[in-house]
């Protein structure tokens, strides 16, 4: 019987290693993932769909995970970029507030800024800590 070359297994990119991976993904796309994955989990997430008469600067999602149910964090607040995308004056502004509350806060309460390359490390918070499983 003839013996076939190996053929090498073709390399998937990791998708958090590489910004260009996740480059044509825009804000609306991560929202909408977010919001599925939240749905999944069955935790309580908010986010303002027409921010226009809101105050600038608050950030895109506020998640709540069940004390009774979750380890900390119970409240989550996220601002979402695309991978090039920059905070506003207002965001930064509403970032120092809310990481100050962070620091203060035993964990209680977790202020990230998430861009598509880093949505492992948002799943890894958003699924850490599960009472019962």
């Amino acid at each position: 019987r003839p013996r076939l070359p190996k053929v090498p297994k073709a390399r998937q990119p990791d998708p958090g290693a590489s910004a260009a991976f996740w480059g044509g993904i825009n804000e609306a796309q991560l929202q909408e993932r977010l919001r599925r994955f939240c749905k999944a989990l069955g935790l309580l997430h908010y986010h303002t769909h027409n921010s226009q008469r809101s105050e600038g600067g608050f950030p895109d999602s506020l998640i709540v995970r069940t004390p009774g149910e979750w380890a900390k964090p119970w409240l989550i607040l996220l601002e979402l970029k695309s991978e090039k995308g920059r905070l506003s004056p207002a965001q930064r502004v509403w970032r120092l507030v809310l990481e100050g509350i962070e620091g203060a806060s035993d964990g209680v309460v977790v202020y990230r800024v998430v861009r598509p390359s880093t949505w492992r490390d948002l799943e890894m918070l958003l699924t850490g800590g599960q009472r019962g499983a």
